[in-house]
C-alpha cells in the first residue's frame, strides 16, 4: 500500500505491519508533495505532484521523472488514472494529458475540452472518459472529440470535485454545494444532504 503525502512517500509491504518512508537511491521525486498515485499495466507505479510525475518501478527502485519538458501538458499533476486499453490520463491544472507508453497527447479548451483545471477522471462502461474540472462541469471524451455537461445541461453546479462509477455502470459526481449527483445514462439526478438512493431532488 502507498501513501502519498506532503513529505514524499510511505509504503506498507505485504506482511508488514507499520508503513515506513520509501527511500529513492538513485534520484530524488521531482517533489515530495503527492497528489496522486497509480500503476501502469506493468506494474510501475506513477505518482502526481506539484512539479511533474514520477514513475517507479517498486522492484528495482529505478525511478524516471517527467515534466512539460518531456511532454506532460502541466507540472501540476492532481490526478492520474489508467484506462482499460492501458494508457495513463494525467490531470494538472493545464489540461490533460494522455501517455500511451511511447507517446504524450494533450488537451486543452483548444481542443474542446471545458476547462483546463482537472479535478477527476473515470472511464465509463462505453470506454467514454469522464473528466471533472475546477470551474466548468466535466467533459466527456469518446476517442475523437469531447461532449461538455455544465450547469445549462442539468449538472447542479459547476465545481466537480470527484467521479466514482458504480457496480451499474452508473456514474457519480461530487461537488462542492453538499449535493450528490448521479448520471443514469440519460439524465442526471441530484440528491441532497437528507437523502439515499432512491429519489431525485432538484
Amino acid at each position: 500500500i502507498w501513501i502519498g503525502t506532503t513529505d514524499g512517500l510511505c509504503v506498507l509491504q505485504k506482511g508488514q505491519k507499520t508503513f515506513k518512508p520509501y527511500s529513492i537511491t538513485k534520484k530524488d521525486l521531482r517533489d515530495n508533495t503527492i497528489f496522486a498515485i497509480n500503476s501502469d499495466q506493468a506494474g510501475n507505479i506513477w505518482f502526481g505532484t506539484k512539479d511533474g510525475a514520477s514513475r517507479i518501478n517498486p522492484y528495482t527502485s529505478e525511478l524516471k521523472n517527467y515534466t512539460m519538458e518531456e511532454g506532460l501538458g502541466g507540472n501540476y499533476v492532481y490526478r492520474i488514472f489508467s484506462d482499460s486499453k492501458g494508457n495513463l490520463w494525467f490531470g494538472t491544472a493545464e489540461g490533460i494529458t494522455v501517455y500511451s507508453g511511447k507517446s504524450f497527447t494533450n488537451y486543452t479548451i483548444d481542443q474542446g475540452l471545458c476547462h483546463n483545471y482537472i479535478k477527476s477522471i473515470i472511464e465509463d462502461n462505453s470506454g467514454r472518459i469522464w473528466i471533472s474540472t475546477n470551474d466548468a462541469g466535466i467533459s466527456v471524451y469518446d476517442g475523437r472529440t469531447f461532449s461538455s455537461y455544465s450547469e445549462k445541461e442539468g449538472l447542479l453546479q459547476n465545481h466537480i470535485h470527484s467521479l466514482f462509477k458504480d457496480k451499474d455502470g452508473n456514474i457519480w459526481l461530487g461537488s462542492s454545494r453538499q449535493t450528490l449527483m448521479k448520471f443514469n445514462g440519460s439524465d442526471f439526478i441530484s440528491f441532497g444532504l437528507n437523502q439515499a438512493g432512491g429519489s431525485g431532488a432538484d
